[in-house]
């Protein structure tokens, strides 16, 4: 039953919106530190293609991969909380960091006209996993399903015949008698 609990994942607004921010300084030191003053319009267009890819794979969500998620194939369904409210959602439908490294590079194969020399490892420099692992969350949902766990199986009433001597103990016999145990 435990393993099929999802494990939960919020994905961290506040943190994505700062890193946005970062990038557009940090884009205008680049460019301004390369070209100075000059190449304005080029300027621009390099910083809206920036910003494309960066909303594009923070859209989407970096994950971050963590031992609930060890040995398990990238189609599984995690839960992912947006403002408390859970989604289920495939694994497989977020980037890593190095799904997004790479995005970033194919980005760059379909486009001309702007300067990946300064674009590349400035975005590159900007991926971080937007998409954290939430283990309370995860633990609250693990205790709420193992306590509507019955200790028993089944119901027994006071003086009904349970076993009989020479009689076979199946399975469930077995269960019935090991639950009066406790």
């Amino acid at each position: 039953i435990l393993k099929d609990i999802k494990p939960f994942f919020r994905k961290n607004i506040e943190e994505t919106n700062q890193k946005k921010q970062e990038l557009q300084n940090a884009f205008e030191d680049a460019w301004n530190k390369k070209y100075k003053k000059i190449n304005i319009v080029s300027k621009e267009k390099n910083k809206i293609f920036a910003n494309k890819i960066f909303d594009t794979l923070y859209n989407k969500g970096v994950i971050e991969l963590v031992q609930e998620l060890e040995n398990k194939p990238f189609d599984i369904t995690i839960n992912l909380l947006k403002k408390n409210i859970a989604e289920a959602r495939n694994l497989n439908s977020f980037c890593t960091i190095t799904t997004a490294n790479n995005f970033i590079q194919q980005e760059f194969n379909t486009v001309k006209d702007v300067d990946k020399e300064v674009l590349i490892p400035l975005l590159q420099s900007f991926v971080f996993q937007n998409i954290k692992y939430d283990p309370d969350i995860t633990e609250k949902e693990r205790q709420t399903t193992l306590s509507k766990i019955s200790a028993t199986k089944g119901m027994i009433e006071i003086g009904e015949r349970i076993i009989s001597r020479g009689d076979i103990i199946t399975a469930d016999k077995y269960q019935v008698l090991l639950s009066l145990k406790t």
